[in-house]
């Protein structure tokens, strides 16, 4: 009985991982709070301690007027990088920076960490799928890495 206890109390923690992953990969209220409200609650439920993010976006109450799959996508970008700078760059800050251009969303993402090592990680399917989703909008992608110094990633994406 006591094994049995044991494996329903697991399989309760493995539902609600799956629950917490789900909302994460597909946030149930993308349309319903603001586009960067949503972005600073996910920073700051699965912040880091070693890194301190800063999140900018201009013009910020444009950002919920974009179509709902860029807006989705964008979130999905950003988890990625996010998720990235966090298991792999050993950085202790990172900026993110989203400009809404009249025809065009640039996204700036900069960390202080150790830099990409070009060979093994833009081929990785983080990168894969950022890269994906990218195309997907007809957008264009530019990584610059120093070893020791940090990564870059400058998004572009049209939006007309």
């Amino acid at each position: 009985e006591i094994a049995i206890t044991g494996i329903l109390e697991n399989l309760q923690d493995s539902c609600q991982e799956i629950r917490n992953i789900s909302h994460d990969l597909m946030p149930p209220n993308l349309k319903e709070v603001s586009f960067v409200d949503l972005l600073n609650d996910y920073f700051r439920k699965n912040h880091s301690n070693s890194l301190k993010v800063n999140i900018k976006a201009f013009p910020a109450n444009r950002f919920d007027q974009l179509q709902e799959e860029i807006l989705f996508d964008v979130y999905r970008i950003l988890q990625e990088l996010y998720s990235n700078i966090i298991k792999h760059s050993k950085a202790t800050e990172a900026d993110f920076l989203l400009t809404l251009h009249q025809e065009r969303l640039n996204i700036l993402v900069e960390d202080n960490g150790v830099g990409l090592d070009e060979e093994k990680n833009v081929k990785g399917l983080g990168l894969t799928n950022i890269n994906e989703r990218i195309k997907r909008h007809h957008g264009s992608i530019r990584v610059e890495s120093v070893l020791k110094r940090g990564t870059t990633f400058n998004i572009d994406i049209p939006i007309a």
